[in-house]
């Protein structure tokens, strides 16, 4: 089978055309690996394979990172807001009282936190 070839017009921008490649599927920064999508050619949007969406799941958990997103609350503490992370998420995250983090806005929606040990 050649790795690229032309599968269909794209959905999202209806002036490129799909083509099936092998393409590397990096997420919050970690490598999963290279798998089969349907690439477009114009805006490059990617949708990958049934088969490799299975593949990518199967990586996510053999890492530990699969269904880690979860929904947190906000609470007061003193004058203080605080947020509480989830139990599995704090085990991935190797978190522990007292561990140092950063925390900053990405927009009035988002914030970003960064473990610092």
């Amino acid at each position: 089978m050649p790795r690229e070839r032309a599968v269909g017009p794209c959905p999202v921008c209806d002036r490129g055309k799909l083509r099936l490649r092998t393409i590397a599927h990096v997420e919050d920064d970690i490598d999963y690996g290279r798998f089969e999508a349907e690439v477009c050619d114009q805006c490059d949007e990617r949708f990958f394979t049934e088969e490799s969406a299975r593949r990518i799941e199967a990586r996510e958990q053999e890492l530990g990172t699969w269904g880690l997103e979860r929904r947190a609350t906000v609470s007061y503490s003193g004058n203080s807001l605080i947020v509480r992370i989830p139990k599995d998420l704090e085990r991935y995250l190797a978190l522990k009282r007292g561990s140092e983090i950063l925390v900053r806005p990405k927009g009035r929606k988002r914030i970003e936190i960064d473990v610092l040990s």
